[in-house]
């Protein structure tokens, strides 16, 4: 899986709950907060489940809470280790 399928996943996944974002462009830099995509910690935490699903991974309690979630990168690079814990990787390659 490649790091833009997950930033264009987070995108769908923010749309179901917030029809706002359909006219953001969401990329690595988005901040996830204040300027950017302004998520609550709830919002944050269902997106992460929402990633767990849709990739069948497991972020553990332990890799979410020593992890700094600052922009959409900071969440792509999470799932990157929980693609990596299931014998997955993440490919920071742009193009297909």
């Amino acid at each position: 899986m490649r790091d833009f399928e997950i930033h264009a996943l987070i995108k769908q996944l923010l749309l179901a709950d917030n029809a706002a974002v359909a006219e953001m462009e969401v990329d690595g830099g988005t901040s996830l907060a204040t300027g950017g995509l302004e998520l609550t910690s709830l919002e944050l935490i269902r997106l992460l489940v929402g990633l767990e699903e849709s990739l069948d991974i497991e972020l553990d309690d332990e890799m979410i809470m020593n992890s700094h979630f600052g922009t959409v990168d900071d969440v792509v690079e999470l799932v990157g280790r929980g693609l990596a814990n299931s014998g997955r990787e993440l490919s920071t390659t742009s193009s297909s």
